[in-house]
């Protein structure tokens, strides 16, 4: 899995990058794009997705799934339910959009970049992108999510987000600071005293 080297977004990062966007703007063609990209980007961060999978979704029985299929040297990747953490995707009304084929972003190159291209051009990014966001750190902010919010394993992390435990790992594994250890050792001490 490529960017790597990506930060990831925190939730209120994201949400106050998302309310910056242009979408009152009195320019036809920026209120345009502003709308298509606020839909790709809540996606990309509800559900944890690479910019590319914004393009393969569908809703089967109520539920949202991703049909992108990654090819790469260690296999490739399966059709997978989607899933959000958070109230992000009733708030954001998400599977009724998908269902009514809301608009995305039109992309004559390949979604990461148009995404980069369209990030570059936010005054809102310019702090971010300094402090080593990119297009990534969406689906980054969800692997963040997955592990300081809700505790979740390696193993569940890595099926939410299409890859393996290994890709996670590398990708993933270095997001570890002071506070986290912390937090992590005080949950384990009140699960050791549940068990005992």
């Amino acid at each position: 899995e490529a960017k790597v080297d990506a930060l990831p977004l925190q939730d209120d990062e994201i949400v106050s990058f998302l309310e910056s966007l242009p979408i009152e703007s009195k320019h036809p063609r920026d209120k345009e794009a502003a709308k298509r990209w606020k839909f790709a980007f809540q996606l990309m961060a509800a559900y944890g997705l690479r910019p590319i999978e914004i393009k393969h979704l569908q809703v089967d029985d109520g539920s949202i799934w991703c049909n992108y299929i990654k090819r790469s040297g260690g296999g490739q990747t399966k059709r997978r339910r989607l899933r959000c953490l958070n109230e992000w995707e009733s708030e954001w009304n998400l599977i009724e959009r998908v269902v009514n084929n809301d608009p995305l972003p039109l992309c004559k190159v390949g979604v990461a970049d148009a995404a980069r291209t369209y990030l570059k051009r936010q005054k809102s990014w310019n702090s971010l992108s300094e402090a080593g966001k990119t297009s990534y750190s969406f689906r980054h902010g969800f692997a963040l999510r997955c592990h300081q919010q809700y505790g979740l394993s390696v193993r569940i992390a890595a099926a939410l987000m299409g890859h393996t435990t290994d890709t996670h790992i590398r990708s993933y594994g270095s997001w570890t600071d002071e506070d986290e250890i912390d937090k992590a050792l005080e949950r384990g001490q009140r699960y050791k005293q549940m068990t005992n």
